[in-house]
């Protein structure tokens, strides 16, 4: 019991004002002074909070030397500590606290201890009389101290009571949390699992495509083996035939080459013919024209005039000839022979010749003769 009284005085320590905290004092050096047994309220030696170093800056009252409380006071003083004790170790269980009735009654109990020590006492009346109202005031001060005591014990309680209702709620969301990372890590642990199998799965179908692959590589080769030598027999057969079409189609390139060579050659002779022809045919007809006129021209400047005709008639035929022989020369064939040519002209010339005999004269040629 007086080990929770400790505790109860510890608690309260920091909660105490500076005159408490030196009647408490003083009450401590009273016990010491009296040699009794009864034990010393412990103090904390902890750090004083920033609340009582505030208080402790005030300036204090001047201190006055006490006289040591009696008997009858520790007594009194070690019963109500008991007492409190006890109400609040009961808290919550069942016990009824201290009433205000009972707190009278116990207020006024050393009072009457204290009257009776007096009577007793007979020459010290005076010094007891001094000593009572003191001790009376310590009294009511220790009982003000221990209400407070038992409000900052039931504060504490009841905030400890929050406490842990809190977390007691934090630790069931813990829970419910730890249980659901339980179940994830038990999923995760079915899919691993899972795909530790399906990996091993794959692992197994891939050794067997490995083999398989080796062994298509090695029909690979030997196909590109056969491959090989049937291109090359391919390739030759090729060859020969490419080679073979190449001389056929030189062959027939060069009878159609020369074919077309003659048929130039002819059409050129035709062509040179039929132009000397058609050229001699107009002049012919405009000297005809003249003549049938009523101014006939003079012999030499129509004789001049048909020179001119003639250098032009030549001039063609050479650019005539050079382009058969830039077309012969492209077509790479053989130039004609020159009497088949002049052959073909002459024959021409013969045609020409029936032709213009066959011409009937005009009227003014009949009129003429």
């Amino acid at each position: 019991m007086l080990v929770h009284d400790r505790i109860i005085f510890g608690r309260g320590q920091a909660r105490l004002s500076l005159r408490e905290q030196i009647a408490l004092k003083a009450v401590a050096k009273g016990r010491g002074s009296l040699g009794t047994s009864v034990p010393r309220m412990a103090v904390p030696m902890a750090a004083t909070p920033p609340a009582i170093r505030a208080r402790s800056s005030r300036p204090s009252a001047p201190k006055t030397a006490l006289p040591p409380p009696s008997s009858g006071d520790v007594a009194e003083f070690r019963r109500l500590s008991a007492e409190r004790a006890r109400v609040s170790s009961g808290k919550g269980r069942g016990i009824d606290r201290v009433t205000p009735s009972k707190r009278q009654r116990a207020d006024a109990f050393p009072a009457a201890a204290l009257g009776g020590g007096a009577s007793a006492s007979g020459g010290d009346g005076l010094l007891h009389g001094e000593a009572y109202s003191v001790v009376k005031s310590r009294y009511s001060e220790l009982s003000l101290l221990f209400d407070r005591l038992v409000r900052d014990y039931d504060e504490d309680v009841r905030s400890r009571g929050s406490e842990l209702s809190a977390a007691k709620e934090a630790n069931a969301a813990l829970q419910s949390r730890l249980d659901e990372t339980v179940e994830r890590n038990e999923a995760l642990e079915r899919d691993a699992l899972a795909l530790h199998r399906v990996k091993k799965d794959y692992e197994d179908k891939l050794s067997k495509l490995k083999s398989r692959c080796a062994k298509a590589e090695g029909e690979t080769v030997r196909l590109r083996g056969e491959l090989s030598s049937a291109s090359d027999l391919q390739r030759s057969r090729i060859d020969a035939a490419v080679a073979e079409a190449r001389d056929e189609m030189t062959r027939s390139f060069v009878v159609r080459t020369s074919e077309v060579a003659g048929l130039l050659a002819e059409i050129g002779g035709k062509v040179q013919n039929d132009m000397l022809n058609l050229t001699e045919i107009d002049a012919n007809l405009e000297f005809i024209g003249l003549l049938q006129g009523s101014d006939p021209p003079g012999l030499p400047t129509e004789v001049e005039t048909l020179r001119q005709r003639r250098h032009l008639i030549y001039d063609a035929h050479d650019v005539f000839g050079d382009l058969l022989a830039s077309v012969r020369r492209v077509l790479e064939t053989p130039t004609a022979p020159a009497g088949a040519v002049e052959t073909s002209a002459a024959g021409d010339d013969d045609v020409e010749l029936s032709d213009e005999d066959d011409v009937e004269p005009t009227g003014d040629e009949g009129a003429d003769d």
